[in-house]
């Protein structure tokens, strides 16, 4: 069963948002040759990413509990701010 975005509670859009994010990177990140990742740049940018997933965990925790109250409004802007700009 597939929910539109736009249906979605606010919690929800967040944790769809981000998740689809992160795994969009990861991939970029696995489509990487062995030997790109073993640059200084590109172990940097698995590092960025590592940490972001980390820091993103707790967010993802909080909107599956569904206990967002004060993030929850303007991180729903800043996500629509982003969807309306990569529709254009």
């Amino acid at each position: 069963m597939t929910t539109k975005f736009e249906e979605l509670c606010n919690e929800d859009k967040i944790l769809v948002f981000f998740k689809k994010l992160l795994n969009e990177w990861n991939q970029e990140l696995d489509e990487m040759t062995e030997l790109e990742k073993r640059t200084a740049k590109e172990k940097s940018m698995v590092a960025t990413f590592k940490q972001c997933a980390r820091y993103l965990s707790r967010l993802f925790e909080f909107c599956r509990k569904k206990v967002l109250i004060l993030m929850q409004f303007p991180s729903v802007g800043c996500l629509n701010c982003a969807i309306n700009t990569d529709a254009h």
